[in-house]
């Protein structure tokens, strides 16, 4: 998707410039932000390279959850938002769980134009078998920012506290908060999201490490709602390639 710039463009950091692209994604992005329906984007865009979770049922509504899908091994998610994940190995009451699904039974933002053609489904899930964590729930994920289909810098995280960024050449881009090595198929990394990213302006593809291989994790398109803000360095370095 081409859309019309601002005439002070060229000068703006990366965050700004996200901003201005979330609104004018449009019901093309959906698709690809949609949790299932991403799954077959990815698989289609990485000719079938990528791998990606095995879902064990979908639901038919928010309260379509029974004792036999308490598993410790899955988890519960919503296709049509961010963060709303529910493992089995931390909640099992039936009730509690249809609560929580009937609260998130609504459209995820009203102000991001992404998430609004997304019809609110839930699924079940296998737990990713990862190769920091095993099969926790937690699998460690690797973020990459790319613009125009070509990967720049990335977020490895240890978890929500602790957090790297590189670029592509696993330099530092700002101060680390904790010890970590370059994965070991981090070329592969790179190459699936030139892959992912080919069809957009700009993408943060959010892949996880699994025992097996790299697992799509999802498309983002506006990190944090847009709001994440990085240091200036990275913003307008950054913002200068797009």
């Amino acid at each position: 998707m081409d859309f019309p710039k601002p005439i002070e463009w060229k000068t703006l950091s990366l965050y700004k410039k996200v901003q201005i692209y979330g609104k004018h994604l449009n019901h093309t992005y959906a698709p690809y932000v949609d949790k299932l329906d991403a799954k077959l984007k990815a698989l289609a865009l990485s000719h079938n390279k990528i791998k990606v979770v095995k879902v064990i049922r979908g639901l038919k509504s928010s309260f379509d959850i029974r004792p036999q899908d308490i598993n410790p091994n899955h988890l519960l998610k919503a296709t049509h938002g961010s963060g709303w994940v529910l493992d089995f190995a931390e909640i099992k009451d039936l009730t509690a769980i249809k609560l929580i699904l009937n609260s998130w039974n609504q459209h995820f933002s009203k102000t991001l134009n992404q998430y609004k053609f997304i019809k609110p489904r839930f699924y079940i899930e296998e737990k990713i078998p990862c190769i920091y964590t095993g099969k926790s729930g937690k699998a460690q994920d690797i973020k990459v920012h790319c613009i125009w289909g070509q990967p720049y810098f990335l977020l490895f995280r240890k978890d929500q506290n602790l957090r790297n960024y590189f670029d592509v050449l696993w330099n530092p881009v700002m101060p680390l908060e904790f010890a970590c090595e370059k994965p070991e198929n981090f070329d592969e990394i790179l190459y699936m999201c030139k892959m992912l990213s080919k069809p957009f302006e700009y993408v943060r593809i959010d892949l996880y490490m699994g025992t097996d291989g790299i697992y799509l994790g999802e498309f983002t398109f506006t990190p944090n709602a847009g709001k994440q803000r990085l240091s200036d360095i990275v913003e307008y370095k950054y913002g200068a390639l797009w």
